[in-house]
Parts: structure tokens; sequence; C-alpha cells
């Protein structure tokens, strides 16, 4: 930072990043022109605002980003399969989870709890029918 000396107007010298700092504290101090001179300190605490600066990252994903989960089959409608999680480094980001996918088909078998990220089945499964389902799961932050 910086101080103006004739007006007192602080600057900022570099970007400021608040997941690497959020708060900064100036000591200042200022000085009449009288002999003798005279002064006088204050400490300043500078807190950095947030900025939806951080992307979603989806936790226990492999290499490909693909997350993987079993359940058994005949498991009843409505039996939880697992739990989307993600991080964001963002503060304050409420995340909303959406299924999508290209196979709507494979979609319409699940559901997504849009702001926890707990995955349902939304029918009894069959591995006889079909021993795999494929779909896309989007999380958004609030902030997007």
């Amino acid at each position: 930072f910086s101080i103006e000396p004739n007006t007192g107007l602080v600057y900022q010298l570099r970007p400021l990043d608040r997941e690497t700092q959020s708060s900064y504290t100036l000591s200042v101090t200022a000085a009449d022109g009288g002999r003798p001179a005279l002064r006088s300190s204050a400490n300043y605490t500078i807190t950095v605002l947030d900025e939806n600066d951080n992307p979603v990252v989806f936790e226990g994903a492999d290499s490909e980003g693909v997350l993987h989960a079993r359940v058994s089959e005949n498991s009843p409608a409505g039996t939880p399969v697992t739990t989307i999680n993600v991080t964001d480094l963002d503060e304050n980001d409420m995340i909303e989870f959406e299924l999508v996918s290209s196979n709507e088909e494979d979609a319409r078998l699940f559901r997504i709890d849009q702001s926890t990220g707990e995955l349902f089945t939304n029918a009894v499964l069959d591995a006889e029918n079909k021993g795999s389902y494929s779909f896309t799961v989007f999380a958004k932050d609030s902030s997007a």
C-alpha cells in the first residue's frame, strides 16, 4: 500500500486476493509542520472483499473428472446413492446442483437434491436390464 502524503489517500500497489490474505493492518503516523512537530498515530484495518474468482471443484473425481458410485440393484426408488461433494474457495457461496445429460433416459432414473448434492434413485434399477448409467452433474455457485 502507499499513502499520498498531502491528502492521506491510500492506494493499493498490487492486486489483492482474499483467499491469500483477507485483511491488512496499516500503522499511519501524521505530523504537522509546526516546531516542534506534533505527531499522532493510528492503526487502520483494510478488509479485502471476496470476488467470485475460484471455480467449483468436484471432490473425488478421477483424472478425467468422472465420479463413480454404486447402488444395489432392486433398491427401491428414493434410495440414496451418494453425495456429490464440491469445494469453492470463495466465501459464502451456495452451491446449486443439477442433473444434465445427453442421455435423458439415464438422467430420469435419478434425482439430485439441488442444495445438498445428495443423489437418489428415481426408480428400481435392474442390473440385468442395464449395468451402468451415465449422466452429468452440474454444480453452480451462487455468484456465477
